[in-house]
């Protein structure tokens, strides 16, 4: 779910394949679409405790756009600070995005310098260059 907030929620929008019943429901959406959601939302949620490694997480950082994640989504929690992690209810996520706007630009920064190393580590040749080291490493023992 990203959303726009001023003076409280304002603007859900929900992308995927599942409609969860609240929201401005998008459906599966173009990356050029996404893309432009991820510049102009101010928070990305991300309550899923099955999303995975969170690939979405990590893009909304890139672009600016703070995650909130849940204490149950091990895999966030390791990408995270605990500065955008907050307990799997709907009172915590409210308080959380409540906090956040206290300090804003702060935490906008923080997420910014997380999504910086992100794009290094998560670049296809990055990660080239590590399979292959790991290859060449295996080979000499």
């Amino acid at each position: 779910a990203l959303l726009k907030t001023e003076n409280g929620i304002n603007d859900i929008k929900i992308c995927g394949s599942e409609d969860p019943g609240f929201g401005v429901y998008l459906n599966v959406i173009t990356d050029q679409e996404l893309n432009k959601l991820y510049n102009s939302s101010e928070f990305l949620l991300l309550p899923s405790k099955a999303e995975g490694l969170g690939l979405t997480m990590i893009e909304a950082v890139i672009c600016g756009s703070l995650p909130i994640t849940c204490s149950d989504n091990i895999t966030a929690k390791e990408f995270l600070p605990d500065d955008f992690i907050c307990e799997p209810n709907a009172i915590s996520i409210l308080d959380k995005i409540k906090e956040i706007e206290k300090n804003y630009d702060e935490k906008k920064n923080l997420a910014l310098k997380y999504g910086r190393k992100y794009k290094i580590q998560f670049d296809k040749i990055s990660i080239a260059k590590n399979i292959i080291n790991i290859f060449t490493s295996k080979q000499k023992l």
